[in-house]
């Protein structure tokens, strides 16, 4: 998902900088930027009522957001096939547009690799837990320019994680 947001705020700033002019311009860059990347069903009103004005006004912010809809749509599909039918509705959607290179290079990846991608279906598990663990402990790896004392490295990952409290404290570090 993160990699794809990437891409669908990739495909916004071309369309901001080559078919937005004036007012509309203003509507799709800076604090309103996040919008074109959160679901429909977390925004607010006044965030659903500018994401409708910049659709009325321009047809590919359209197709950018049923493409990003369609995404989210496939992770609460039932089973794979009917994730696959939506993804490849996803694709006829990046071909109608005819704008969007970027998604269309995304999509061909991630076709190629849909094989591994449906065994998310057989189990609902994702890698997103360890890999928020992992960017955790660069973090604090990063900020201590290393530690001596590899004891307190791990205590200090278990602060950082939330799993450290005073109550609980790991066997070895008595």
């Amino acid at each position: 998902m993160q990699n794809f947001q990437k891409y669908i705020n990739d495909e916004r700033m071309w369309l901001n900088e080559h078919m937005c002019k004036g007012e509309m311009k203003r509507l799709t860059r800076g604090k309103f930027k996040q919008l074109f990347t959160k679901k429909s069903e977390r925004r607010t009103k006044v965030e659903n009522r500018h994401i409708n004005q910049v659709m009325k006004d321009n047809q590919y912010f359209i197709y950018l957001e049923l493409i990003k809809e369609g995404m989210h749509q496939i992770y609460n599909s039932e089973n794979a096939q009917v994730a696959r039918e939506k993804f490849d509705e996803m694709g006829e959607w990046i071909d109608q547009a005819g704008v969007f290179y970027e998604l269309k290079k995304w999509w061909k990846s991630f076709d190629a690799g849909w094989d591994t991608f449906k065994n998310y279906f057989k189990h609902r598990v994702s890698s997103s837990l360890s890999e928020g663990m992992n960017n955790v402990i660069k973090t604090v790896k990063k900020r201590a320019y290393g530690y001596r004392n590899m004891a307190y490295f791990i205590l200090r990952i278990l602060q950082v994680c939330g799993f450290l409290n005073s109550k609980w404290v790991p066997m070895g570090f008595q």
